[in-house]
């Protein structure tokens, strides 16, 4: 448990947690096994150890393990007589091995790699290096129900009573850069489509232009495709990605 001294409002001792799961059937997102090893001194927490298993144990759904530390500084008030806000100081260091991160039926991917995080009040800086293990993406049909081009869907941030949104400054401003490899065994079926991608992409985004972007080609190194009654094989198939994930050339 974390003690907490009455006279500094300070938490110190030890944190242990075993048995963690996180399950998403929509997701298709099955981690279990988990354990956190943590220590707490004062404005200090290090996360000694995170390790948590994909479906069916290690040997079947790879492992996610981490270590970081987080500390909370203080900030000067507002205004006068608000109280001095705390922000975060968090470094975050998570290797996955061989981690199947969704199990679904029509979208099954496992990595490998290691990604770095870093949060320093507002600014959050993500670097990473992922490999793709094993990928198998089945596009959904095109008679797949989808809503009518007169339903709109409304919504938007959620408000306190008084109607204001979240306080102005809290947002925080994302530096990203990712880079992946397809590796060989990233396959897409559906459409008439069965193809085998390869290729290394960046996924990029940064506090000017926080929309993210993909930077790289894919290339289809085998492949067919159904059309006219009959399988076409392709020869030669590349997607160039210059800026939004979704348009390609």
């Amino acid at each position: 448990m974390l003690a907490r001294r009455q006279h500094d409002r300070q938490r110190r001792g030890q944190l242990q947690a075993d048995d963690l799961a996180v399950f998403s059937m929509v997701d298709g997102i099955p981690f279990r096994n988990g354990r956190l090893r943590a220590t707490a001194d004062g404005q200090h927490v290090s996360i000694d150890s995170l390790h948590i298993e994909g479906p069916r144990g290690a040997a079947e759904g790879g492992t996610l393990d981490a270590t970081g530390v987080a500390r909370w500084r203080e900030q000067p008030a507002r205004a006068a007589g608000d109280r001095p806000a705390l922000w975060p100081d968090i470094t975050l260091q998570a290797k996955a091995d061989k981690l199947r991160v969704s199990a679904r039926p029509d979208r099954r991917l496992v990595l490998s790699g290691e990604v770095n995080t870093q949060l320093s009040g507002d600014q959050l800086q993500v670097r990473g290096q992922l490999h793709a293990d094993e990928a198998l993406f089945i596009l959904p049909d095109e008679f797949t129900p989808s809503l009518g081009a007169d339903v709109v869907v409304r919504g938007g941030l959620r408000q306190d009573a008084g109607g204001a949104s979240d306080e102005p400054g809290r947002q925080i401003h994302t530096d990203a850069r990712i880079d992946i490899d397809l590796g060989r065994q990233f396959e897409v079926r559906g459409r008439g489509l069965q193809a085998m991608l390869g290729g290394r992409l960046e996924v990029r985004s940064t506090p000017a232009d926080p929309t993210p972007r993909v930077l790289g080609d894919v290339g289809i190194t085998q492949g067919s495709y159904r059309a006219y009654g009959q399988q076409l094989r392709i020869e030669t198939g590349t997607l160039r990605f210059t800026g939004p994930y979704d348009e390609p050339t």
